[in-house]
């Protein structure tokens, strides 16, 4: 998924960056496994849950952020020529 960022103090994202600049989140031996993984995040991510209290960084608005991101992720083989930095 896109890397969360902060525009003018507000958090953000671009999903049109590069690939190379997106955090890797988890490695998968198939890329069915990685799918399989990816839906259950998406699911997980939208299901309705206040911000957590215990990380004073996940605001109300910095989770909503991060919903939308996650609707972005995408899976790529570890060797995708998108993935090395220009």
């Amino acid at each position: 998924m896109p890397k969360l960022t902060e525009d003018f103090g507000r958090p953000s994202f671009d999903p049109h960056a590069p690939l190379s600049g997106w955090p890797v989140f988890r490695g998968f031996d198939t890329a069915s496994e990685c799918e399989q993984d990816r839906q259950q995040i998406k699911e997980l991510a939208q299901k309705d849950r206040p911000f957590s209290p215990e990380i004073p960084s996940m605001t109300r608005e910095r989770t909503a952020v991060f919903k939308l991101a996650v609707t972005f992720a995408v899976c790529v083989s570890s060797d995708d020529p998108r993935l090395k930095p220009k």
